[in-house]
């Protein structure tokens, strides 16, 4: 009897000092350490949850967006530079010059699609009237609208060609081109012209009647985000 006592007390004490292992002295034992677990995990995800609120800060927009000129190898058609679109800089000077053809192009050009031609012409949000002032859109109306539907009744079309733009001053433009005459495929001849073109780019530009800052604004037709305006539009005839 007293043997056996002797080896249940010794079990007890072996328990015991297992059980020390575990424990802290402090009360906590086994609970304590899951605790501190427990607090490692969320210290970990408070700070991955500040890096991705970081990050989407980072992706926020900009509060101006500006538009970018990039440079192509005409060889491989690899993009070798890109640089911001400023009003001062030569990037700037080469893409006004592209925006000064294309806006000469589709005004006088005419192709044999009605609900184009219809889009072109329109008087509010039409692709001349948004790049004129009343004044000049009112010009190109009354010239061209009866030309258009005469055109499209016959399927008649006339092709634009660039042939110089040159830059009298800042803004102001000559452009000497050529128009080709089709109806049906028979050619229908050339005529020579040339148009004195000045640009304006007003601090503020209203799109589909919201007032934005010009250069804040980037649509899909870049030169709307810059406030491209044809102020003045006088054609005339070469020999």
């Amino acid at each position: 009897m007293f043997g056996a006592g002797s080896r249940s007390d010794s079990n007890l004490v072996a328990v015991e000092r297992v059980w020390d292992k575990h424990d802290s002295g402090d009360g906590i034992g086994v609970v304590g350490w899951v605790a501190r677990l427990l607090g490692i995990l969320l210290c970990l995800s408070m700070a991955l949850n500040i890096t991705l609120g970081q990050a989407l800060v980072r992706l926020t927009p900009l509060k101006e967006k500006i538009p970018y000129a990039i440079t192509v190898a005409p060889a491989m058609d690899a993009v070798v530079e890109a640089a911001p679109l400023r009003r001062q800089t030569t990037s700037f000077a080469v893409t006004e010059r592209a925006w000064v053809a294309q806006y000469v192009r589709i005004r006088e050009g005419v192709v044999a699609d009605e609900g184009l031609m219809k889009v072109r012409m329109r008087p509010t949000d039409g692709w001349v009237a948004r790049r004129s002032t009343t004044e000049v859109y009112e010009g190109f109306r009354a010239r061209n609208q009866k030309l258009v539907i005469q055109a499209l009744a016959r399927g008649a079309e006339r092709a634009v060609k660039i042939e110089s733009i040159n830059l009298a001053s800042p803004g102001l433009y000559y452009v000497d081109f050529t128009v080709r005459d089709t109806e049906k495929g028979m050619d229908l001849g050339t005529q020579s012209l040339r148009v004195l073109l000045r640009i304006g780019y007003p601090e503020l530009v209203e799109l589909d009647g919201t007032i934005v800052e010009g250069e804040g604004l980037l649509p899909q037709d870049s030169d709307l985000a810059f406030g491209f305006r044809v102020i003045q539009y006088d054609l005339s005839r070469r020999s």
